[in-house]
């Protein structure tokens, strides 16, 4: 049996075989046949077989999932912009905040914080929110950024041994 995986096709196309499968059983043909034929597991076929006897093929349509309106999202547009801008305009530290970079776990407090509201933390991905972190920085500009603090350490670093190699006078701190 060839197994299909039913997420690469459409809403439509699924139905289509839904209905399919249900047509093949009331030509005679047995759940493990039809199930062979089209490529699913015997199981998949007697639950739509169920949901077929039960709201025709009607109950074979799949069901939207998902937030289902802009009411059930926990922070509103407005929230949303408000954080972003805070995220986008300055570091965890700056808003008292316990991280030195922006992390999931920090906007997830920052959120607490400002609309005590609480998000789950795996909510805060780039894959699936519309939150957030969907406005952060790009990961180029975050490079660029850590690439200039640090040369200016090195070039700093760089300076003071300079100094040290100059001025034997110059303090050294040993361990």
């Amino acid at each position: 049996m060839e197994k299909n995986d039913f997420r690469t096709v459409s809403e439509s196309a699924r139905f289509l075989i839904r209905k399919r499968s249900i047509l093949l059983l009331q030509s005679g043909r047995k759940q493990y046949e039809v199930a062979e034929i089209i490529g699913v597991k015997k199981e998949t076929i007697c639950g739509w077989n169920i949901s077929y006897k039960k709201g025709g093929f009607e109950a074979l349509k799949g069901k939207k999932t998902g937030v289902k309106s802009e009411d059930k999202k926990l922070l509103n547009t407005q929230q949303e912009k408000e954080i972003q801008s805070m995220i986008i305009d300055k570091m965890p530290e700056q808003l008292k905040l316990d991280f030195a970079l922006w992390t999931r776990k920090a906007v997830k407090e920052l959120v607490e914080r400002e609309f005590k509201v609480v998000l789950a933390i795996s909510s805060l991905t780039f894959a699936n929110t519309n939150y957030i972190l969907t406005k952060l920085k790009s990961a180029k500009e975050a490079r660029d950024i850590l690439r200039k603090v640090l040369i200016e350490i090195l070039t700093l670093d760089d300076k003071i041994t300079e100094l040290a190699l100059i001025d034997d006078d110059f303090p050294y701190f040993e361990d």
